[in-house]
């Protein structure tokens, strides 16, 4: 690494930690901090010194981190939030009808692979699911979550996906805030 760019990713880093008050996100640590890009370099390189792409994490959660994700991308990054902060390893959807039907947050390879059905089988009911479930900031906004949930859990490309939201913004549903957000109150 040239000293250029080591100085940029060492001011890129040292800014994150002073935002995060050098603690670590997920456990609150103080010691041995580091920081995550939350969506990767290989992938994401023009993100590589945006200040919201990256979050502060001690090394214990930053290597667990990596090796349960291969691949770092918000998608993988709210999945190990969902684990960490609340020990979740699925939601209940409750329906107005009285049915029930759980759903794993993070599907294995093979489950994503053959592509889960549909929340009350319409992509609406998804989309605004998968909004109400994005609280999420620090680089993770409502669109992107939206996007890498449709197309790798359910299969859905990301055209459908930014009709649906259209349709809903259109309708007052979600509000638009920003280019990748959208907000829903609950």
């Amino acid at each position: 690494m040239n000293s250029r760019k080591y100085l940029q990713t060492q001011l890129w880093a040292n800014d994150i930690r002073t935002r995060d008050n050098n603690r670590c996100f997920v456990c609150g640590s103080t010691q041995q901090l580091q920081v995550h890009h939350i969506y990767g370099v290989k992938d994401y390189g023009f993100l590589f010194s945006d200040i919201s792409n990256g979050i502060t994490l001690c090394e214990k959660c930053h290597c667990k981190y990596h090796q349960l994700y291969p691949e770092v991308n918000p998608y993988t990054w709210s999945q190990f939030l969902l684990k960490n902060e609340w020990n979740a390893s699925s939601i209940l959807i409750s329906y107005d009808n009285g049915s029930k039907r759980e759903i794993a947050l993070y599907p294995s390879r093979d489950e994503k692979s053959s592509n889960k059905p549909l929340l009350n089988k319409s992509i609406r009911s998804t989309v605004i699911h998968l909004v109400q479930t994005s609280g999420f900031d620090n680089g993770i906004t409502p669109i992107d979550w939206l996007n890498l949930c449709m197309d790798e859990v359910y299969g859905i490309g990301n055209e459908r996906t930014e009709e649906e939201v259209n349709y809903l913004v259109k309708r007052g549903i979600f509000e638009k805030v920003g280019k990748r957000n959208v907000r829903m109150d609950v």
